[in-house]
């Protein structure tokens, strides 16, 4: 997959972690769907140039991140070449249109979990579980495998509680799988499918309905649950791990706090992230409130005389029923079949206006019947406007607001303390935009701005939306060749600031110069790489 040109240094003759200059690593994968896979592939390519992707001790991932992560991680237990996990996840993101793909799952196979639920989540895990991505790969694969990983985490969010849920390992055995208040025993975990775990930290809110353990999850050879399960609480409903923490910055804490416990703290801590810097309003209203002729009394009569129509029109059917010959198959679709047609007709509206009205009075008194008299006096335009925003402002809230407030004290949390605050580095997908925006006012070195390639090549990056497909066959390029640019100019940076306290650092000076090495080519062609690797990919399929 790479040139003997890029590949400036083999991994495989990095023994020590120390040995780079940066130690041992703890990274993190944020969400973002698709947006995310393929940034963190290009940012997982660059450290395998550089030579430190050896040096990654523990793994934290969300969502659109625990695509990459878990991939790798397999990729790893199987004792594959980083060559082999490129190519099979590549192939997968640029083949795949993962909804796409459930709603044909859902249409063709039967269920196949316990709860035997049809959903949308469980026929991606279906999508997940192909043989060119994760097939039937179990978590117990992940768990007994002796890697370089010395803790990973996937993360989903658990809506009994509302708090993180973690598909985990650490070599302390201080890491339960789940949270402090439910887990799995390690027997049960290890069945896991690797499959329904990316499924349940993917799951986002509004495009998926939860995902249940356990009895969504597909088991081998099709069985029930395993006993003793844990402490699971009945369908414990499990969505995208964005919800509780988008980055997975709390899961690595606390994975370097035991790190730190074994005697082996983490050197550096490197937050890969995706989340879109947006300048326009997350919600704002598009137009006056609407107009229109139509309202819902209007309906109201139009229901009742469509109503009093079928009924009267059965009414004429059984008339003409009187002294007919059922013998006669005629009868029954001229006569028979109409009358009973306009019966349902009739009498659906009624059945349906008193089940309504009783749900209504059941749940919330008196005030329903007040926002029913005030909705009953708007135009049919003005009701849809109505649900409209409070759909717009719910996502808005949910998608946006939350996460980015949740994001910015996960942030704030890494560098207010100083154990961290130089020892990070953050990846940001808009990171070269507002370096080029800054422009001189940044104390930058010439030599580290991004070209202007770069540029259009990261904004192209970040204006792909968050999904489960591409639109267009160079979103995947373009997300590849800005996570290459992106890690190697954070890290180019960090090194640049730790030169300055220990200039006459032999090893750090090595490693700045593979990363220069490295930058000029990108500057050169930001899309060099992710070009080749793509080309390989295809070579291999």
């Amino acid at each position: 997959m790479e040139s003997s040109e890029s590949a400036a240094v083999a991994p495989e003759t990095v023994r020590s972690p120390k040995a780079s200059g940066l130690g041992r690593i703890g990274l993190c994968l944020s969400g973002g769907g698709y947006r995310a896979a393929a940034f963190h592939l290009g940012a997982l390519d660059l450290l395998q140039r550089a030579g430190l992707l050896s040096n990654v001790r523990v793994l934290s991932t969300i969502s659109g991140g625990t695509f990459t992560g878990c991939a790798w991680a397999l990729s790893l237990a199987r004792g594959e070449t980083f060559q082999m996990f490129y190519q099979r996840l590549h192939g997968f993101l640029e083949g795949t249109d993962c909804i796409s793909s459930a709603l044909d799952e859902l249409s063709r196979r039967p269920a196949t979990t316990p709860s035997g639920r049809r959903s949308l989540i469980t026929a991606a895990a279906q999508v997940y579980a192909r043989p060119e991505f994760m097939g039937d790969a179990r978590f117990g694969t992940l768990l007994s495998a002796n890697t370089q990983l010395e803790q990973f985490s996937f993360n989903a969010t658990e809506f009994h509680t509302g708090v993180g849920f973690r598909f985990q390992k650490s070599r302390t055995g201080l890491a339960p799988i789940g949270n402090g208040n439910f887990s799995l025993t390690e027997g049960a975990a290890a069945q896991l499918r690797l499959a329904d775990i990316v499924a349940a930290s993917s799951c986002f809110p509004a495009g998926f309905e939860p995902i249940a353990l356990p009895d969504d999850f597909v088991w081998p050879d099709g069985a029930r649950p395993p006993a003793p399960l844990g402490n699971l609480p009945p369908g414990l409903a499990l969505m995208d791990g964005g919800v509780f923490d988008n980055q997975g910055i709390d899961a690595l804490l606390l994975a370097d706090a035991r790190a730190r416990h074994a005697g082996e703290p983490l050197d550096l801590l490197f937050v890969s992230d995706v989340d879109q810097k947006s300048e326009l309003a997350f919600f704002q209203f598009e137009r006056e409130a609407a107009k229109g002729w139509l309202a819902l009394p209007e309906i109201l009569w139009f229901v009742r005389l469509t109503v009093l129509g079928a009924l009267v029109s059965a009414v004429l059917l059984a008339r003409d029923l009187r002294g007919a010959n059922f013998s006669d198959v005629g009868v029954w679709f001229r006569l028979v079949l109409p009358m009973l047609v306009m019966l349902v007709v009739a009498s659906a509206p009624v059945i349906l206006y008193l089940w309504i009205r009783k749900k209504i009075r059941g749940r919330f008194s008196a005030k329903a019947e007040k926002l029913w008299h005030y909705l009953r006096r708007q135009k049919v335009s003005q009701a849809v406007e109505l649900v409209e925003l409070r759909g717009k402002s719910l996502v808005a809230m949910a998608s946006k607001i939350f996460m980015k407030r949740i994001r910015s004290l996960q942030l704030a949390q890494l560098f207010a303390d100083p154990r961290f605050r130089d020892r990070t580095v953050t990846s940001f997908i808009y990171e070269l935009l507002q370096v080029a925006e800054a422009g001189p006012h940044l104390d930058y070195p010439d030599w580290l701005l991004p070209t202007n390639a770069q540029v259009a090549c990261a904004r192209m990056a970040h204006q792909v939306d968050t999904a489960l497909w591409f639109d267009s066959p160079g979103d995947l390029l373009s997300l590849v060749a800005s996570g290459q640019s992106t890690t190697c100019f954070n890290l180019l940076e960090f090194v640049e600031r730790r030169l300055e306290q220990t200039p006459d650092d032999a090893v750090l000076v090595g490693l700045r110069a593979r990363l220069r090495s490295l930058w000029e080519r990108l500057k050169a062609d930001p899309y060099r790489f992710a070009s080749e690797s793509r080309s390989a990919v295809r070579v291999g399929a």
